[in-house]
């Protein structure tokens, strides 16, 4: 443009008949000889007055719809970890949980939090840019976006399963992969069960078994049986001169005086056959 305002109109700029005014935030002029503004496109944004260009949003936010005039942080159970998305382009991994701002699907990563804080033209927290495991007891499938428990909403966590047990970021994988960020959801250990919701094994209480893996509780002894200690596999056999009459036998009773019993006997004692005797 000359002085006498004539010319075409500059770049940042649009032009009326007879007017110069610069392009207004959440819109662009770019080149020469702009009529009217241009809206800045989905996953773009510009905050200032008489730009040529609209601005990429930054890691870990979008910019949804036409026109924006600030990028808006990324919503929880997903990661945006692009320049530019209109829409968050993952979702947060398994074993983890991902809050606002969430910019890396690597729980590990090796961030240059001053540099991302300054890219950024809205408030960022650094504490939730990486996805964060997901609590004991409890695991998770991939898009949850809080640490609170609810059972059957997915986007949350869910109590271990029955028979299983979770340690800190564990999935709802049963299979360890290589290079997997989450960890796997373990079955109870022989002489242990494992209710829903266990972060760490329960051994099968005195007079109860627990054989093999897996095991959502642990079973009675039968009369005829019993363990005296806490972690049994199996019940042992109730040893000759002794009788374990109930269910659930963590103490063997000798047999009082004038019965008997042996290992081939019936579960409880017997009186003496004649000619014998038992002080």
């Amino acid at each position: 443009a000359t002085p006498q305002g004539s010319g075409p109109c500059p770049s940042g700029h649009y032009c009326p008949p007879g007017q110069l005014i610069p392009c207004p935030s959440r819109t662009h002029c770019p080149g020469v000889a702009n009529t009217e503004p241009k809206p800045c496109v989905p996953g773009l944004y510009q905050q200032e007055y008489g730009q040529s260009t609209c601005k990429k949003c930054p890691l870990g936010t979008i910019c949804p719809g036409f026109a924006r005039e600030l990028p808006e942080p990324c919503p929880p159970g997903f990661v945006c970890d692009q320049e530019g998305l209109p829409i968050p382009a993952k979702r947060c991994p398994a074993g983890h949980f991902c809050l606002a701002n969430t910019l890396t699907s690597d729980p590990l990563s090796a961030l240059d939090t001053d540099k991302l804080l300054r890219a950024s033209p809205i408030r960022m927290n650094p504490d939730t840019f990486r996805p964060l495991p997901c609590l004991p007891a409890t695991f998770c499938m991939e898009g949850v976006m809080t640490n609170k428990t609810l059972e059957g909403v997915f986007t949350q966590p869910q109590p271990c399963k029955e028979g299983s047990y979770c340690e800190w970021g564990t999935s709802d994988s049963t299979l360890a992969v290589e290079g997997d960020v989450a960890s796997p959801m373990l079955p109870c250990p022989p002489g242990n069960y494992c209710p829903k919701g266990t972060y760490i094994p329960i051994p099968a209480p005195r007079g109860f078994f627990a054989p093999g893996e897996g095991n959502a509780q642990a079973a009675l002894c039968l009369p005829g049986s019993y363990t005296h200690y806490e972690g049994f596999q199996k019940c042992l056999v109730c040893p000759a001169g002794y009788e374990c009459a109930v269910d659930g036998t963590f103490k063997p009773l000798v047999c009082r005086s004038g019965t008997v019993r042996s290992l081939r006997d019936s579960i409880t004692c017997k009186n003496c056959p004649m000619g014998t005797w038992n002080p």
